[in-house]
């Protein structure tokens, strides 16, 4: 079943581009999403980025970075893929893709755990009548048979791949960015023909000359298709994600890889996947994730504070952390420190140490 709601419904949205009123055949690009994060063997949250994603794509406007405009081209949002289980959320992926290639539509998923992948490449397997490429950009293969016995699990997107009528083997895919590879997948790297460059070969070699290699390999396929794991990128670009691994692409090699696949092979779809949106609670930070000043006066004190605390917070917190803070403004920038450290994942070990951190979750 696919899902619609006013989000989706929205003309704003996407830069503006957004058709609901059109068909398929209408449009130019078709998007829709898969809020499944059930495959996941760290953190979740991947499920709620489809919508927290559109929402701010009004802000958008229809034009590129190299200040072209894109405004006649038409999209549909397709709304989400759901169901009251995997199965059937897959089986309506599955079915989606397939629709979007037999209509020769380009077409953009929003996952999800990269486990949503599985689906998007089966219905393009049913699409097509010829052999297909895949280009996997990832921290991870994603090549494992199983991962904590499920044999759908994000880890193990391509290597399900692999069992295609229309892929058959390793050699039809080609990764980008990986830095990171499982025990499950050691044999299966060291036994079949892996087409890989590592985050740190791309740093090394420079972009142009990653993409000559990339695309000289793939342009053997009249169709490529594109799936991205946001982890690809250094946790200091994308600290939002389900799995991130140390070492990564930056947001600039990621986009000229981009443009340079786009021009150079006949890409019909991509993905995007693993994208964990944060919703904060406490001062500092609004319900949209947004630094706010407010939430703390400047009027307050620290005595203040210390009456508000005191109810919650036994004395010999208090005593050891209050002299920590000459006034507010300091209390203020730890706390912004403490949850910007939580955007890198440090944030755990912070809250139970740091004064910012028991702030954050008592007020």
């Amino acid at each position: 079943m696919l899902l619609h709601n006013s989000v989706t419904e929205d003309p704003t949205i996407w830069a503006g581009l957004n058709h609901p009123e059109l068909s398929l055949e209408d449009v130019d690009i078709a998007v829709f999403g898969i809020p499944y994060d059930g495959g996941v063997s760290f953190r979740s949250g991947t499920c709620e980025a489809p919508q927290e994603l559109r929402k701010i794509t009004h802000t958008i406007s229809p034009t590129t970075e190299d200040f072209r405009d894109i405004s006649p081209l038409k999209v549909k949002d397709l709304g989400d893929c759901v169901g009251k289980d995997r199965d059937e959320m897959f089986a309506e992926a599955e079915e989606l893709a397939f629709q979007a290639v037999k209509a020769g539509k380009f077409f953009t998923m929003i996952g999800g755990d990269h486990s949503v992948t599985i689906p998007v490449h089966r219905g393009i397997n049913r699409a097509v009548d010829e052999d297909f490429g895949i280009i996997h950009i990832d921290a991870h293969f994603d090549l494992c048979h199983e991962m904590h016995g499920d044999t759908l699990s994000h880890g193990s997107t391509e290597r399900r791949a692999t069992e295609l009528s229309h892929v058959g083997d390793s050699d039809h895919l080609y990764f980008l960015g990986i830095r990171s590879i499982e025990s499950d997948e050691l044999d299966f790297y060291r036994s079949n023909k892996i087409n890989v460059l590592s985050a740190a070969e791309i740093d090394h070699q420079g972009v142009p000359a990653v993409l000559e290699q990339v695309v000289g390999h793939m342009k053997r396929f009249s169709k490529v298709y594109i799936t991205l794991d946001i982890d690809c990128l250094d946790p200091a670009y994308a600290a939002g994600t389900g799995t991130p691994q140390f070492g990564g692409l930056t947001a600039r090699q990621l986009l000229d890889i981009l443009k340079g696949l786009f021009d150079g092979l006949n890409i019909i779809g991509m993905d995007v996947g693993e994208t964990k949106t944060f919703t904060f609670e406490g001062p500092g930070i609004d319900d949209e994730g947004n630094e706010i000043v407010e939430t703390i006066e400047c009027t307050v004190t620290v005595k203040e504070i210390q009456k508000k605390v005191a109810p919650v917070i036994d004395d010999a917190w208090v005593a050891k952390f209050m002299p920590m803070y000459k006034d507010v403004a300091a209390m203020r920038d730890d706390i912004r420190r403490g949850l910007n450290r939580q955007l890198s994942g440090e944030y755990e070990n912070y809250k139970r140490n740091m004064a910012a951190g028991e702030l954050a979750k008592r007020f």
